[in-house]
This record gives C-alpha cells, structure tokens and sequence, in this order.
C-alpha cells in the first residue's frame, strides 16, 4: 500500500498537508510540493497551518521528487564515482537513500553569454558509464532571458534519467528552448517530466512537434506550466499512459485523460469546477487546485452537481480557494475534502448531509483501523472534511448535522464565527434548538 503526502505553499504563506492512500504498487511512494524554498512541516494535528518564508526565487513549484525505497528500481544506478564535480561544473552529482541518483544544475548565465560551446563541453563528459540517473534538474536563475541555450541531444540528449526537471526558463523569443533530442536518450526511463516557466508575463509556445514524435511508454508524471496551450496538444500515446498531470489551463480545455489518478489545476483565470471537467478524467483519485496570485487565477464556484458521479475520488483539495458554496453529493465515503482556508459559511443539510451520512458509515467500521505515519505525521485513511479557518454560521439551522453520529469528527477543525469549535457548539444547538 502506497502513502501519498503533499505540502503546499501559496503566497498567503499557509502550508497544508494530506495523506491519501495509493494503491499502485507495494512500496512506499512520497510525493513533495513545496511552493517554497523553505518549508516548515507542524506535526500533530491533521492538517495544522504551518509558516514558511516566502521563495525568493518566486517559482511556482520548487520541489516536486518522487521518493521511493530501495526495493524500487529508484536508487539503482549507483554513486557518483565519476565524472569528476569540476569537470561539469555548475552540475552536481550526489546520490542518497531516498533520492537515488541525481544531477543537478543551476545555471546562472548572463543574458549576452554564449553558452553553447560551454554546455557542449559540459555534457561530453558523461557517457556509457556515467549518465544514468535516477532525477536531472536544470534550474535557471539568471534575471536576463536565455536565448542562447537549447536543451538538445548535445547537452542532456545522451542523458538517461528517470525524472527531467527544468524550472525558471526565460526567453526572448517566447519558444521553449528545448527540442525532442533532449530526451532521445531516456526514451525508455523516462518516467517523470517537468518543464517550468518562470516568466509570468509570458506564456512559452512549444517547440514545433514536441514531444509528439516521442513514443515516451513509461511517462506517468507531465508538468508544463506557464505555455500557450492554444498552440499545443499533447500526443494521444501520452494522454493514455499519464497518471499525474500538473498544468495551469482553462479548465475546459483539458483533454479526456482516462488513466489519470491524479490531476492538479492552476487556474489562469476565473473558473468554474464542474461535472463536465471530472467526466473527462473518470479514474481520477486525487484532485487539486492551487490559486497562484501571480497568475491572477481564481476559482470561481464548484458548480451544482460537480460530483454527482464521483464516488472514485479519494481526496478533494480545495485549500486556499474562493469557494463559498459546494454540494458535496456524489462522493463516496472514503473521499477526503479540503476545504481549510476558503469562504465556506453555511454547512446546508443539502450540501454537505448525504456525503456525511456514508462518511460516518465507513469511519465506525474503521473505528481503531491502520494508522499511516511519516516523521510525525498521522493520518487514518478516512473521509471527512477539512474545515479550518471558515467562519461558520452556526445556528439551529446545523441541528441535522447533531443527528449523525460521530459527525464532529468528520469535519475537522471546525470553528463558528465567534471562534467556538464547531463540537462544543453542537452540544448547545442539540439542548437548545428545538
């Protein structure tokens, strides 16, 4: 059984963890966002906000790093024994018991350099013996635009990685600097790509035909955030082996991703979550949506039978939202619903009844259930909602809400307007409310 974890961090400097369960394979899979340089994990209290300073390199995600366990194919290609740290210079070789393998590059080129002759020389110094790596990450912190560097076959094309990260590219001309040879020699490792741009005042085409003529069998993670999705479609062979999609889009637009567990959302303008979205990924497990005040993206409403065929989410998250309304009808009884920091005033026993009503079921037949924990961390694998920092109107009209048992341990850290936890409150509605 696998245990999904993910911090995240906005500009509003609140971080918020879940743990979900992952059915996928026997080993333990830990899955890191961290939307900040510097993060500070708060043990105890599920879902406990937490403070952390701000990124000052003011990326939209800095971490994001499958770790797996030895027993995994992960970690498998060794320590770096060579080539030597000087002679590829600013990359970094280093190997660890979670993260394997791992090059990575920080290139902080001035905007006039010319730096293909220096990169050329750079990678010549892997080959056969020496380029296998469990993740490569490529990080540009230059201010100016890179318009003379390229990912291509000469640089990170004989690469055979796993994991390919770029972040912080920044260009003149508004074309990803990257061409299908960059990944020529991962055709088959290839399991993770992440490709971020850092200029928010530009969205970046794609390069002519890329990725379509990869046939890139062992994808399951894509990243590609801050492109011109008017001018690009991913290739069907992708579409149907991706299991973790991250892009910042109209929802509407996002295409039908019948494999896909798990989905996360960037809004780039005002949107509206509905049915329509969640038919187009019917496997889907896991569901988030991150507002970036940068983008000016903002969620707008969960429209009115948003989930009524959704029984197959496990974990809904919502966090840091402008949500103020949603009906939470459809979902199956071990769904989680993160709904901390947004506008939820009014639990209506419309809304929010049917999906307790199955919650409280599956929570009495786990009652003194398996327990997951990491550093601290503990969570039982069950439904519920997260309701922390939403000024609750609490009036007699949440008198239903008393009538389903253990209901004020399946809406998490629930407080009234007044600051009174919603639990001590219902105790005052069941005598006094007729």
């Amino acid at each position: 059984m696998d245990v999904f974890i993910l911090f995240h961090k906005k500009n509003s400097f609140n971080l918020q963890y879940f743990i979900s369960e992952m059915k996928e394979s026997n080993k333990i899979f830990l899955l890191l966002v961290c939307i900040s340089l510097i993060c500070d994990v708060s043990s105890g209290t599920r879902f406990k906000p937490s403070r952390s300073m701000k990124s000052p390199g003011g990326t939209i995600i800095d971490k994001f790093l499958p770790q797996l366990s030895r027993n995994s194919a992960y970690g498998s290609y060794g320590p770096c024994t060579s080539p030597s740290p000087a002679s590829i210079a600013p990359c970094e070789c280093s190997e660890d018991y979670f993260y394997g393998r791992q090059l990575v590059c920080d290139f902080n080129f001035d905007q006039n350099d010319d730096v293909t002759e220096m990169t050329h020389n750079l990678f010549k110094n892997f080959n056969a013996t020496n380029n296998q790596f469990d993740s490569a990450s490529f990080y540009f912190s230059n201010d100016g635009e890179t318009s003379n560097f390229i990912f291509d076959y000469a640089t990170s094309g004989h690469l055979e990685v796993k994991f390919f990260v770029v972040q912080g590219i920044s260009v003149e001309n508004g074309k990803l600097p990257m061409t299908e040879s960059a990944v020529l020699g991962s055709i088959n490792s290839l399991e993770a790509l992440w490709i971020e741009n850092n200029d928010y005042s530009q969205n970046l085409a794609f390069s002519e035909n890329f990725l379509f003529a990869m046939e890139l069998l062992e994808l399951k993670l894509l990243c590609l955030f801050g492109f011109d999705w008017d001018k690009f479609q991913l290739p069907e062979q992708t579409v149907l082996m991706l299991e973790t999609f991250v892009v910042d889009m109209k929802f509407e637009t996002l295409p039908e991703m019948q494999n896909l567990k798990h989905l996360y959302l960037i809004p780039t303008e005002e949107a509206s979550l509905s049915s329509e979205v969640l038919r187009k990924v019917s496997n889907l497990e896991f569901l988030v949506i991150l507002e970036v005040e940068d983008l000016g993206g903002k969620l707008k409403a969960v429209l009115p039978g948003t989930f009524e065929k959704s029984a197959f989410l496990k974990s809904i998250y919502l966090s840091e939202t402008n949500v103020a309304s949603i009906d939470l009808t459809g979902l199956g009884p071990s769904t989680f619903v993160d709904l901390s920091y947004s506008s939820i005033t009014n639990l209506s026993e419309q809304n929010f009844r049917p999906f307790l009503e199955g919650a409280v079921q599956n929570f009495v037949s786990f009652a003194g259930g398996i327990y997951f924990s990491f550093e601290g961390l503990v969570e039982k694998l069950i439904g519920g909602i997260n309701l922390a920092n939403n000024a609750l109107d609490c009036t007699c009209d949440l008198k239903w809400l008393c009538e389903i048992p253990y209901s004020s341990n399946l809406t998490y850290n629930a407080e009234c307007a007044d600051g009174t936890t919603l639990e001590t409150y219902m105790e005052l509605i069941w005598n006094q409310c007729p």
